[in-house]
């Protein structure tokens, strides 16, 4: 790749199209490489076959900044992430419309970046916009739409604005046991939202049958071994302790440190010999 680019560089120009075709998969190469600096520096370009703004608004100049963007979201450098992602998001939604399905990611990774900083009223508008514009291309009960309502749904709950949150993840949890059943993980994820917004409301009666049918499908599909499944015995034995109900909370502890401590035994690597 680096050979293809110095040919079309010397023969074409760094403005050419075909260079910046080289330079983006060569900074393609380097982020699955794990090779980040690099490929941040590779990855600056953009299209030079027409106008300045033609080429700002190229498909080929947006996929270049939003690879830019992914190179310092994986950095760990939010806040250098954040313009590429905003500009990115601006650029599409100039080219094709504020309703088209296509700028759906770009909506979630900017909303993604500001999760992580813990902006969540701004992801909160940036899911919702995405909702939204889901619901009307593909209508409420599509999963495309149920996973944007969980996404809106968890920057509420992360907000503790639990009374938006709770109908969401509602809907959600119809949806997915409509299409993937009530054993899938997505669904079981779902479920285990729905019962932490209910306990972190002191709703204790609603949230104790879901914990404990989460807790019964680890145990039947991954087993009672499973990390998975210790999760599941943290999160209701955390429900009756917080009820002061520690007669019932104190076994499933018990279980879940079990479970933990054999799991780490079982994959700490053994010492080298002094």
């Amino acid at each position: 790749m680096r050979r293809a680019l110095t040919i079309r560089e010397t023969a074409l120009g760094m403005e050419d199209p075909q260079t910046a075709v080289s330079l983006n998969n060569l900074a393609a190469l380097y982020h699955s490489q794990r090779r980040y600096v690099e490929g941040g520096a590779a990855g600056e370009t953009r299209p030079g076959d027409c106008g300045e703004d033609a080429r700002r608004e190229h498909p080929d100049t947006i996929t270049s900044v939003n690879n830019m963007a992914g190179v310092y979201r994986t950095q760990g450098r939010l806040d250098e992430a954040e313009p590429f992602y905003q500009r990115a998001l601006t650029l599409t939604e100039k080219r094709i419309g504020s309703e088209h399905p296509d700028l759906i990611p770009y909506l979630n990774n900017l909303a993604g970046i500001y999760r992580h900083q813990h902006r969540y009223a701004d992801a909160a508008l940036l899911y919702d916009w995405a909702l939204t514009t889901m619901e009307k291309l593909r209508g409420p009960d599509h999963m495309d739409t149920a996973q944007c309502r969980a996404s809106l749904a968890g920057a509420y709950r992360s907000q503790g604005r639990y009374d938006l949150a709770e109908p969401l993840y509602q809907q959600v949890l119809t949806v997915r046991n409509r299409y993937l059943g009530p054993d899938h993980p997505d669904t079981i994820l779902c479920l285990n939202h729905l019962a932490e917004i209910y306990r972190n409301q002191g709703m204790h009666a609603s949230a104790e049958p879901i914990f404990k049918e989460v807790l019964r499908v680890h145990e039947r599909l991954s087993g009672p071994e499973h990390p998975d499944t210790a999760t599941a015995l943290d999160s209701l034995a955390g429900l009756y302790f917080s009820r002061g109900l520690y007669t019932e909370a104190a076994p499933l502890y018990e279980r879940t440190i079990a479970i933990r401590e054999r799991r780490w035994v079982r994959i700490t690597p053994t010492p080298p010999p002094a």
